[in-house]
């Protein structure tokens, strides 16, 4: 089992988080989860849907997060990554 571990990352537009949080996660050994990798798991799971219902979005993003941080040590970068998971373990 591995310990859970969830690390936000958030920037101003403009500032390559995606970039950032690539790099964080590879010298961390994280995994990271991005907004496309998201939506492909939102998709996988509930399929024919196109996108998160933007009403629903914290608490899916924040269920998909806890599953993968069950198995995985992990990296997010997404809309409002500092906000999503405050009160979380």
């Amino acid at each position: 089992m591995v310990a859970m571990a969830i690390l936000t990352l958030s920037a101003q537009p403009g500032l390559r988080t995606d970039e950032i949080a690539r790099e964080v996660a590879s010298r961390l050994e994280f995994e990271l989860v991005a907004e496309s990798r998201l939506e492909a798991l939102y998709q996988a799971e509930f399929a024919g849907t196109e996108a998160i219902p933007v009403r629903g979005y914290p608490d899916i993003v924040t269920s998909m997060l806890a599953r993968l941080a069950t198995e995985h040590r992990l990296v997010f970068a997404g809309p409002g990554a500092r906000h999503l998971l405050r009160g979380f373990p």
